[in-house]
């Protein structure tokens, strides 16, 4: 019967070349179930090295066999089993000799470490417990001596040529408890976190740059918190402030949702839905909330209904769709100015609402880069439930469903003809 060689086995289990494995052995732990046990050493060179500085040390005397939990052979867990020594170092004293396969006080390989640490990452930490069959509370420390590893890799190089930086604080746990996070645009990657919030946490993080790595900023986004200004100020006066475009996006949709409540309630006081009757409007807030490419069969017809109903509510509409085209679609050629069509109605409220928020901050026309949505309709154009249907459909077919969209909104008739006080207001003076 073939068997696998010394030297394949140890480049199957990813270790380190200066590692010398023996006879590997199959035992039962205490459930009853296989375990995997490869002895383990150093190389002759390698040995009596203190863990903290790497240095040869005095032997001084050795320790019991110990195992280092590895990655696992198919169901079976994978451990390596050796007895350390301990080294007298000069520098640092009495201490357990390094091991090339583990870090120092951990009872997991590194290869096992990276394993967890990344499936934290992307999943919750009882489900890295659960995959990988340790305790709950062993992945935070795994995580740390990764992460701590990493940084020392990185060293100060981890602030240097930073250019556009983002920063934004986050919840965790319950209550009111918040994390300030700081990012690198640039290379896409979290570069700096503090548990609270607020001018105090950021001064933290200009604190523990140089003045080079300082001089080298040229861009900070962030929403609208003045703090946020204030800091990017002092300690980069030469630093643009960038506002978030999400933030921007999020104060119109608010701003168009305050003239949605208004239209609704002047129609309501008017009595421009019959009784029993569903009204176009108070059902429409999802449709005028929603992108265009995200909006269903109905909510395309409550959006025409709107536009056949109410020209104060569909002009806010078209407001905020100019706003999320400019700052999703900057590379395009911009319609003309907000205002430039249709005449100045109460959606003027939308854009003083939003100008409002925007004022928060001194850069309010500068924005960072959004996520990247579907193409928005002309300022001009209204939605349309046929424009989706296929040409070769014939003329009967094309009535039928005009006169079921009609149907849909059955007092926008009714009260385009007799109620037009309630679609028009007057204009601003």
């Amino acid at each position: 019967m073939p068997t696998i060689s010394a030297g394949a086995l140890k480049r199957m289990l990813n270790l380190p070349a200066n590692v010398v494995i023996g006879k590997p052995r199959i035992e039962r732990d205490r459930g009853g179930a296989d375990v995997a046990v490869v002895p383990v050493r150093p190389y002759a060179r390698d040995l009596n090295r203190c863990a903290e500085c790497g240095g040869h040390g005095r032997p001084y005397d050795r320790l019991p066999a110990r195992r280092w939990r590895h990655l696992d052979v198919g169901c079976a867990k994978l451990l390596l089993e050796y007895a350390p020594p301990r080294v007298d170092c000069a520098e640092h004293g009495v201490t357990v000799a390094m091991v090339p396969w583990a870090r120092r006080k951990s009872a997991y390989t590194r290869d096992f470490e990276r394993q967890v640490a990344w499936l934290s990452v992307h999943a919750p930490r009882s489900a890295v417990s659960a995959l990988m069959r340790i305790d709950w509370k062993s992945v935070g420390p795994v995580c740390r001596r990764v992460a701590d590893e990493l940084r020392a890799r990185q060293g100060a190089g981890l602030f240097d040529r930073l250019r556009s930086i983002g920063v934004d604080e986050t919840s965790y746990k319950r209550g009111h408890k918040y994390m300030t996070v700081v990012v690198d645009h640039d290379r896409g990657r979290v570069i700096w976190m503090h548990q609270g919030h607020g001018e105090r946490v950021f001064d933290l993080f200009f604190r523990e740059l140089t003045p080079e790595q300082r001089a080298s900023i040229r861009v900070a986004t962030g929403d609208g918190a003045r703090w946020i200004d204030e800091c990017a100020f002092r300690w980069c006066p030469t630093a643009e402030r960038i506002l978030d475009g999400f933030r921007i996006v999020s104060w119109a949709t608010d701003a168009l949702d305050k003239v949605r409540t208004a239209a609704w309630r002047e129609a309501r006081r008017k009595g421009v839905a019959g009784k029993g009757a569903k009204d176009p409007i108070k059902g429409a807030r999802w449709a005028l909330l929603k992108n265009e490419s995200d909006l269903t069969a109905g909510q395309k017809a409550q959006l025409e209904c709107v536009a056949n109903t109410n020209e104060t509510l569909w002009e806010a509409y078209k407001l905020k769709e100019r706003l999320r085209m400019i700052l999703t679609n900057r590379r395009r050629r911009m319609p003309r100015p907000c205002c430039a069509d249709g005449p100045r109605t109460r959606s003027s409220q939308a854009s003083r609402d939003s100008s409002r928020s925007a004022r928060r901050s001194p850069d309010a026309t500068s924005t960072s880069s959004g996520p990247s949505t579907a193409d928005y309709p002309t300022p001009d154009s209204r939605p349309s439930t046929t424009r989706s249907r296929p040409p070769s459909r014939s003329a009967t077919d094309t009535a039928n469903s005009t006169t079921s969209s009609a149907s849909s909104c059955p007092n926008a008739e009714d009260s385009t003809s007799n109620s037009p006080d309630a679609i028009t207001s007057k204009p601003d003076r």
